[in-house]
């Protein structure tokens, strides 16, 4: 009789403990296109940029050269579905202005994957990456930086902003 109570006891401590651990799960669960959106939204300082110029290889590309730009170099205001980028590249203005859509993508990162994020306009796309890259970084975010990668026949341009919220 007292090895059946110790069984009851048992199982119910253990369906317990998994309702505990899934409800803990569910409430860790984000929607992390969701909180980089929000993130994302706002008016951004361009602190500075980096302009790589290349060629297209087989395999990938190859840096010809570069140019760094370490000043205020413009500035970025995202609302909820239009984006507005102003910088300035020796004394001339270069504005994209654009509706955009998040995306958020999941990549192989060694054993792991990792979430990527895209800015979907209606001429191209702008990778983003959020603060320090980690696996939170998108939420609340102070500092972002921006990929606008352009290609033509065998050449390529990376412009590589880094920004910081006002």
């Amino acid at each position: 009789m007292k090895s059946k109570k110790i069984n009851d006891n048992l199982y119910k401590a253990l369906i317990l403990l998994l309702l505990l651990g899934s409800i803990g799960f569910s409430s860790c669960l984000k929607n992390n296109a969701e909180e980089a959106s929000k993130s994302l939204i706002g008016t951004w300082n361009i602190d500075s940029h980096i302009t790589y110029y290349g060629t297209l290889l087989n395999m990938g590309s190859s840096s010809d050269s570069s140019s760094v730009l370490t000043e205020n170099a413009g500035s970025m205001e995202a609302k909820a579905s239009f984006i507005d980028i102003q910088l300035m590249i020796g004394g001339n203005e270069e504005r994209i202005q654009s509706t955009y859509r998040l995306i958020n993508e999941k990549v192989n990162s060694g054993f792991t994957k990792v979430n990527k994020y895209y800015l979907q306009l209606d001429q191209s796309v702008i990778e983003v990456e959020y603060g320090d890259g980690t696996s939170d970084s998108h939420e609340s975010a102070e500092n972002i930086a921006l990929y606008l990668r352009d290609t033509i026949d065998n050449s390529i341009t990376e412009k590589v902003l880094k920004l910081s919220k006002q």
